[in-house]
């Protein structure tokens, strides 16, 4: 689309629409670039997204009480907090906790937790604090991905 500047009139007001025309052009860029250019985190949509019943604020994921029996899937990527304590949670799958390296406290307290496996934590290297109070576990694997690891409650 050709825009053609309306300089009829003398020099001053032809660089005055002209200068318009320029301003209005750079701002246009601007909120393109802005609005839908602007990098975004390689994230998959199912990343993005709270997972259902949960609620999500800033990077704390709560799914705590809603009687769960499984870990939900797609849990954010970026989540640094995630409670499920008090829920029907018997097992965790390798899978549960797949890439959640951001994840910084983990609670699943009161839940019907059998057995752990030390690999099914083994993507949680920022993992800090892991409340495992009142399940049923009866053996605890050593976790030796979790380098800082510093307060483990059971």
């Amino acid at each position: 689309m050709v825009y053609r500047i309306p300089c009829n009139t003398n020099r001053v007001q032809c660089r005055a629409n002209m200068a318009a025309v320029l301003l209005y052009v750079c701002s246009a860029f601007v909120v393109w670039v802005c609005c839908f250019q602007h990098p975004v985190q390689a994230q998959a949509a199912d990343s993005v997204r709270c997972p259902s019943s949960c609620n999500c604020l800033g990077n704390n994921v709560d799914c705590s009480n809603l009687g769960l029996y499984d870990i939900p899937k797609n849990i954010p990527k970026w989540v640094t907090r995630l409670d499920l304590q008090r829920n029907s949670i018997s097992e965790i799958r390798p899978e549960d906790f797949k890439g959640l390296i951001n994840l910084q406290y983990l609670d699943l307290s009161n839940n019907g937790l059998k057995i752990l496996n030390g690999s099914d934590f083994s993507d949680l290297i920022s993992l800090q604090t892991l409340k495992l109070d009142s399940n049923e576990l009866t053996e605890m694997p050593v976790f030796s991905s979790q380098s800082n690891l510093t307060d483990l409650s059971m």
